[in-house]
């Protein structure tokens, strides 16, 4: 349901900071034992990442900002997956 709203959000400097709030967000959530055994909360995070690479895509003038995002250190390596999108 998240990942579905979030794809409805256009490509703005504040929709990619705010999907990337929701990112670190759900890294926590897991880090402190949410239970993704099934992989949907993952599944959810990488959609969200692959939305963050569109924007990039869609709107150059995005990129740097979404690059930034890279820098934050996240338990689930997402800043890995995310800078992997871009290059």
């Amino acid at each position: 349901m998240l990942a579905e709203a979030a794809s409805r959000l256009p490509p703005t400097k504040e929709h990619a900071r705010y999907l990337w709030q929701l990112v670190t967000r759900i890294d926590k959530k897991l880090a402190n034992g949410v239970d993704d055994s099934d992989g949907v909360v993952g599944e959810c995070v990488m959609g969200i990442i692959e939305q963050l690479i569109g924007y990039s895509k869609q709107n150059p003038e995005l990129a740097p900002a979404i690059r930034k995002f890279c820098e934050t250190d996240t338990h689930f390596g997402f800043e890995r997956e995310l800078r992997a999108g871009l290059e």
